[in-house]
């Protein structure tokens, strides 16, 4: 229902997860329901991208799930660097992207 009110006021939505440790929605790196991510890409008129702690590892059984229009990885394709904050790991990134894409991920 919280979707469906917000799809006239907006061009997509972006579905992520919340995490008790982490403040806000998002960049928890945390895995929901994707059959409720699912439900709300059925029952809207925009298009959804999934976020929620996608990783080369699950990325495509999320999206043979959801359907969704696009996929967001934040955490899961990011390394910690000393001293704080991190970067993107590329290695990841390109393995995230050939999930997507169906190929063999190594």
């Amino acid at each position: 229902d919280t979707a469906m009110s917000y799809q006239a006021a907006v061009d997509y939505l972006i579905i992520d997860s919340v995490a008790p440790d982490v403040p806000g929605v998002g960049a928890a790196g945390t895995v929901h329901d994707w059959m409720v991510s699912a439900s709300i890409v059925a029952a809207v008129d925009v298009p959804v991208v999934l976020a929620c702690g996608l990783s080369p590892d699950n990325v495509a059984a999320a999206i043979e799930i959801v359907h969704p229009w696009g996929v967001d990885s934040l955490t899961c394709t990011n390394r910690l660097l000393p001293g704080g904050g991190f970067e993107k790991d590329l290695d990841v990134v390109r393995r995230f992207a050939q999930a997507v894409q169906g190929k063999a991920v190594s």
